[in-house]
This record gives structure tokens, sequence and C-alpha cells, in this order.
């Protein structure tokens, strides 16, 4: 759970850097990049025997759940994108043949790797 601490702390601070000259602070954005971390980081080292390896999956685990989050969960745009219309707004009924597809791909290769 350190490790995947120190991997979601060190992606918060990246995205504040980052994100805090535009949007300003918000600390429940801040805050859930080591909480994802920390759950990446305890199954991460159930299955790897390196701490930079079990950091570094930490790290991706934060990345793929927060990105998921912003992209699919979320109803509000992004940062950046906020006060902009979408150019092509048919895709906005149409994204969850993406979360199906990509997700039945995560379940077959998950089942070969551990069944």
């Amino acid at each position: 759970m350190t490790l995947g601490f120190i991997g979601g702390i060190s992606v918060a601070i990246g995205g504040a850097i980052k994100d805090v000259p535009a949007e300003g602070f918000k600390l429940n954005k801040f805050i859930r990049s080591p909480l994802a971390g920390i759950v990446g980081g305890f199954i991460a080292t159930n299955y790897v025997i390196s701490l930079d390896l079990a950091i570094l999956s930490a790290i991706g685990f934060e990345r793929v759940v927060v990105e998921f989050y912003k992209t699919f969960l979320s109803i509000e745009p992004r940062g950046i994108f906020r006060g902009m219309k979408p150019k092509y707004p048919v895709w906005f009924s149409k994204r969850w043949i993406f979360f199906v597809s990509y997700s039945t791909c995560v379940i077959v290769i998950a089942f070969l790797l551990f069944f």
C-alpha cells in the first residue's frame, strides 16, 4: 500500500503542477490519485517481486482507473474542454461500445493469465 501511495502521490503532484495554473487546485482531484494508487499498489504487490515494478504497476493502475472515471463515468466535461461544444456529440451515446469491448478484452486476458 505504501508503494501504491508513492506512485499515486507522484501522479497527483505531476497533475497538480500541470493543471493548477489553468483550473486551480481541487483537493478531491488531488486525493483521488493516491487512493487509486494505494489500491493498485496493494494488488501489484501480490503479483510482482520487484519494488520498482510494483510502483510502476500502481501508477499504471491509477492512470487506468482515473481516466476511466473521467471518460466514462463523469458527466461533466474535463477542465480543458469546459465551455466548448463537442465536435461529434453523437459519440456520447456510442461510447458504451468502447466500454464493452475494452472490458471484454480485459476479462479475457485476465482469465487467460490467472486461470
